[in-house]
């Protein structure tokens, strides 16, 4: 670690990554049902998340999850609809929610992508 390093910082790195990962498996689900409803042209090259992108992310995901790290977090979800504080919340462990992302990404098209989900979710399934 380094100075500063606390668990309450800890706890919102985790956090964040988990969010970005399964942000990032929700993407790439939604790239390739764009590319399938616009054709052979495809929606723009840089809006979508890389195959090789998606696939490091699961990688570290793993590598968390078969370390322990992912046991006892859980993320808050919702909580607000415009800013107001009011909406629904949802609570949900880290590791379950990106066993969801990974299960709606679009694992077909690359498979190294489709291996690193494999891993995922065995090493998930192993916790």
């Amino acid at each position: 670690g380094r100075s500063g390093d606390t668990l309450p910082r800890a706890r919102e790195s985790l956090s964040a990554f988990v969010r970005l990962a399964a942000g990032w498996c929700e993407s790439s689900a939604a790239g390739a049902a764009a590319v399938l409803e616009e054709g052979a042209a495809g929606p723009d090259p840089g809006a979508a998340v890389t195959p090789d992108l998606l696939a490091s992310a699961i990688d570290a995901a793993s590598a968390l999850t078969a370390h322990g790290c992912l046991d006892d977090l859980s993320l808050q979800l919702g909580g607000g609809d415009g800013g107001d504080g009011d909406g629904p919340v949802l609570v949900k462990r880290a590791v379950n929610l990106l066993v969801e992302s990974v299960c709606r990404a679009d694992l077909p098209s690359s498979p190294r992508t489709e291996l690193s989900a494999l891993k995922f979710l065995l090493t998930a399934g192993c916790r």
